[in-house]
């Protein structure tokens, strides 16, 4: 998976499963609003998607995807690691940017029992992020621009993808401050993300550390109070 390997999709594809998976989760939502099932459906909707649209429609491979590699158990060693590196210094970016703002936050260490809940949404989430945004999309990306621009600007549209804002986030002094905070360290997930997939050839390494990353996140978090 070189700089200059040949891939069977473009940006083109891109555009259009994005748009396919947007309307199969606005129908979703239209049905339910319970959390597990959209936690469950949203990405399962984008992840098969991607793949019918690859295998099926552009005549693709797993290989080309980067669901392949005869090294499969040493980058998913190597991923673990970078997920608890990314997970630590996302955590203290998020930290940093909210001490600038002024906000007040506790961290809170949540029980095994709600860990295990959010498991298969966690692990879903992460391989279809990274099949999506680093297999599909960076690599469409790296073939029209280069490796650079593709990284950057796959991670930005990442970070993006990760902002949102809450009604209790709306009472604070700085609103925006949170999603700022989520859309930076996201970006620098996603750097890291597309780098490690960049250099391993594979996605073994970016999804277990996305899995990490995620898992880690689901015991322990940071909640802002609200005065």
């Amino acid at each position: 998976m070189s700089n200059d390997s040949s891939i069977s999709w473009g940006i083109k594809d891109v555009v259009i499963v994005f748009f396919i998976t947007a309307f199969g989760q606005f129908v979703l939502h239209c049905f339910t609003n319970n959390h597990f099932v959209l936690g469950v459906a949203s990405p399962t909707i984008m992840l098969a998607s991607t793949l019918l649209w690859v295998l099926k429609y552009r005549g693709g491979t797993l290989r080309e995807l980067g669901l392949s590699s005869k090294e499969v158990k040493k980058y998913i060693v190597l991923g673990v690691g970078v997920g608890f590196f990314t997970f630590i210094s996302s955590s203290l970016k998020t930290l940093h940017i909210l001490g600038v703002f002024d906000h007040k936050f506790v961290f809170q260490h949540n029980s095994i029992v709600a860990m295990l809940e959010a498991c298969p949404i966690y692990l879903l989430a992460s391989f279809n992020e990274e099949i999506f945004t680093r297999g599909f999309f960076y690599q469409a990306l790296r073939e029209r621009l280069g490796v650079t621009s593709a990284i950057i600007l796959s991670a930005l549209a990442f970070g993006l993808g990760h902002f949102y804002l809450t009604k209790s986030m709306a009472l604070l002094s700085h609103p925006y401050s949170l999603g700022l905070a989520r859309v930076l360290s996201n970006f620098l997930f996603g750097v890291i993300m597309a780098v490690l997939f960049q250099r391993t050839k594979t996605l073994a390494a970016p999804i277990s550390a996305h899995a990490t990353s995620n898992l880690l996140a689901s015991r322990y978090s940071v909640f802002i109070v609200v005065n």
